[in-house]
């Protein structure tokens, strides 16, 4: 059968390439794994693949032997062919591939969007060192037209992020730019990678940052949530109301995620948003809630009842205000006419500012 793949027949050749190729076990074909081997360099497209997938479907020992000629396939005008190439390097031991790696990296260049792909998913395998060295390949994958192409790019980006982030930083506006993808994974990943820099790295980019505190998805609000507490406080300051508004996210996981974003906010930062402050007061960090408290303290409590959306948060704020405070407050209820909510002020004691502080 193996003669057959030199017959002068196209079709002879492509049947004995099928059987070949559906053969079980593979061990059958072993003594002739050297004269498999030989046809990868054959003329016939059908051909090449089939010695490719043999060779992909053979013990993983056997393998590094025929490394050479296997990469030697990445340059095959079939794509299918290059696909093999690939997926069988991928099986091989590690150390086949050493000094091989740029061979892969090229395909992430390849016309095929199956072979970009292939080899974005096996470079993403290498060690952080060994990755590092083709950060620059990967960023232009940030521009494929594919979207697993792209998605690959940057979970190998976000593993080299966590490990090594300064060899990213330069690199920041693209990550960003991912950020406005219209895959919704792709967008996760780009957050997830940013997520590992330094505040001053993402401090210019708070704004764009900041679009994604709306996206439909909430793991993406929850991943925007977790870039922006990396930011420096002061770079998040003119942005309070958006991150306030997070509070009342459907999503629970978001909720504290905003949060443990403001709670890094000065709380004078945060004086025309008492909602955030009352907050704050229950925050399990024991200086964020005395800061948030000496903010609601220090406020107008005539102002500070007219700002709150709730009877419960008045209560929590007036909580943590001063008698004349609470006397003031229930004034404003009685003026209201709102008997009960004046009541409850009146019979709040500082039993809670205690516990809390």
């Amino acid at each position: 059968m193996i003669d057959d793949l030199d017959d002068p027949d196209p079709e002879v050749r492509w049947m004995a390439s099928v059987t070949l190729g559906k053969l079980e076990p593979v061990a059958a074909l072993l003594p002739q794994a050297h004269l498999i081997c030989s046809k990868l360099e054959h003329h016939d497209a059908n051909v090449r693949k089939m010695a490719s997938l043999v060779l992909w479907k053979m013990e993983t020992c056997l393998l590094e032997d025929q490394a050479k000629s296997v990469v030697a396939n990445l340059q095959d005008p079939d794509a299918g062919v290059r696909f093999m190439a690939l997926e069988t390097l991928d099986k091989m031991p590690p150390a086949a591939l050493h000094g091989r790696e740029y061979a892969v990296s090229a395909k992430m260049r390849d016309s095929n969007e199956r072979v970009r792909q292939m080899a974005a998913q096996m470079l993403g395998k290498l060690p952080p060192a060994t990755l590092a060295q083709h950060t620059e390949a990967f960023i232009v994958c940030l521009d494929d037209r594919d979207n697993g192409v792209r998605w690959m790019a940057l979970q190998s980006l976000s593993k080299l992020g966590k490990l090594e982030p300064a060899i990213l930083m330069k690199h920041t506006p693209d990550l960003v730019a991912s950020l406005e993808d219209g895959i919704e994974s792709v967008r996760l990943m780009a957050t997830q990678t940013l997520a590992y820099f330094p505040a001053p790295v993402l401090a210019p980019h708070v704004g764009k940052m900041l679009s994604k505190l709306e996206d439909a998805n909430w793991r993406m609000r929850l991943a925007a949530l977790s870039m922006l507490a990396a930011a420096p406080p002061a770079a998040l300051e003119p942005y309070c109301e958006a991150l306030v508004s997070k509070l009342q996210d459907c999503e629970k996981k978001v909720r504290l995620m905003a949060m443990h974003t403001i709670a890094g906010m000065a709380p004078h930062a945060l004086t025309q948003h008492p909602v955030a402050l009352v907050a704050m007061s229950e925050y399990t960090d024991v200086n964020v809630r005395r800061g948030a408290i000496h903010a609601l303290t220090g406020m107008d409590p005539v102002a500070l009842f007219d700002q709150l959306p709730t009877d419960t948060a008045i209560l929590r704020a007036f909580a943590l205000c001063s008698p004349s405070a609470r006397l003031k407050a229930a004034d404003q209820a009685v003026s209201r006419r709102d008997w009960v909510l004046a009541q409850k002020i009146m019979q709040i004691d500082d039993t809670e500012v205690a516990r809390r502080l």
